[in-house]
């Protein structure tokens, strides 16, 4: 804005014209007040120079996100909680927007483009920034199981069980390599054996190469070998399903020390 004056008085504009030199781009211009024909003043001609300056980009502060892969999609609102711009250390207001979003539901790094436009365009230029967000594979573990450690002659001997641990509710890594076991004794093979799984980083392997355990941080958990007794005994009858009794095979009549003692049944 130009303003001419006489002392105190501001001249009107009709008095004078005003042109600009060097002023289509950044750096020193001209502006030229010249007296206008047949005005109240004879004003002649006067010059002063000016900075044409690029307006400031502001700085963009965003907050990256971090989670567990849980299965649910980042939500990409929770982008713009937490956002401020400044210039100059000076907080400016405007909006914020989200540039184009992936879906951020799979393990992975992720980028999204944040935008700012301020409210004030003369204090400041639109920006951009980058927020990150980051799914972490989610911790699960492989293992087997042994039903129990101890059976009777009659038992059906069960292999041990394949389980995986950590896994979201709803999802599955069945590997296509089964669980092999050396020691396995077979049905009614009396004494004490030991069991071993053989094969459980073939197993562990095939289970990382599945598309399911692509969100999984997958480790082997728990024991590779059992010991496991076969007993030559049968199981007595009993109320309580939590009570084991076992029948040493043979055994016809009551033992001397127990002979006299009052049982609740004939057996």
């Amino acid at each position: 804005t130009v303003i001419v004056r006489d002392g105190d008085a501001v001249i009107p504009a009709s008095e004078y014209s005003v042109a600009y030199l060097d002023n289509a781009s950044l750096g020193t211009a001209t502006v030229v007040v010249t007296d206008a024909p047949g005005g109240n003043y004879d004003l002649g001609e006067a010059r002063a120079t000016f900075e044409l300056v690029e307006r400031p980009t502001p700085k963009l502060a965003v907050a990256d996100l971090a989670k567990v892969y849980d299965g649910e999609a980042v939500d990409p609102q929770a982008l713009l909680a937490d956002v401020t711009a400044t210039v100059e250390g000076h907080e400016v207001t405007g909006t914020w927007s989200l540039g184009a979003v992936p879906e951020m539901r799979a393990a992975g790094a992720y980028e999204v483009e944040l935008r700012f436009e301020p409210d004030d365009a003369a204090a400041c230029l639109p920006a951009v920034t980058t927020a990150r967000v980051t799914i972490e594979r989610r911790p699960a573990t492989l293992g087997v199981e042994l039903p129990t450690n101890r059976l009777t002659a009659d038992d059906a001997v069960t292999a041990p069980t394949l389980r995986v641990d950590g896994l979201v509710e709803g999802e599955l890594i069945a590997p296509t390599v089964a669980p092999a076991f050396r020691g396995l004794p077979a049905r009614g093979e009396v004494g004490d054996h030991v069991v071993e799984w053989v094969n459980a980083d073939d197993v562990l392997a095939a289970a990382r190469a599945l598309p399911a355990a692509a969100n999984y941080e997958l480790s082997l958990a728990g024991e590779r070998s059992w010991a496991l007794a076969i007993a030559d005994v049968t199981l007595a009858p009993v109320a309580d399903p939590s009570l084991r009794v076992e029948l040493r095979a043979g055994l016809d009549a009551a033992p001397e020390g127990l002979a006299a003692t009052p049982f609740q049944t004939p057996e």
